[in-house]
């Protein structure tokens, strides 16, 4: 995916610290360790990192691989997505960023696997 793409999609969001702001960016050299970008909001700067790297983030958590073929794409209602991005805008959540595998919806999940951790 490209920056612009996940921006757009970070708009589906609201800041977890000011709660008025929807508009991101993510400078290009934010990056922390590869797959994982800083994305700074618009209003408050308030940062949360961005990460892109799913294929490891899969294999190694195979419990939300198995939550992602369960998932219901709130289009077509049919189940099954895959992981685009995942982002932590607080220390005890995570949103996964996906899109349908049936008709190719972007959309997203607010998770609680993190909780427990």
């Amino acid at each position: 995916m490209d920056f612009e793409s996940i921006e757009r999609r970070l708009a589906d969001i609201p800041c977890p610290v000011c709660k008025n702001s929807t508009e991101y960016m993510i400078p290009r050299d934010s990056r922390v360790t590869d797959g994982e970008y800083k994305a700074f909001c618009k209003s408050c700067r308030y940062s949360f990192p961005i990460h892109m790297d799913v294929e490891s983030f899969t294999r190694s958590q195979p419990d939300v691989a198995y939550w992602m073929k369960g998932m219901r794409c709130p289009v077509c209602l049919k189940t099954g997505a895959t992981l685009d991005f995942r982002v932590q805008p607080s220390v005890r959540g995570a949103v996964y960023f996906v899109t349908c595998t049936a008709c190719q919806h972007p959309f997203f999940e607010k998770s609680s696997l993190e909780a427990f951790e």
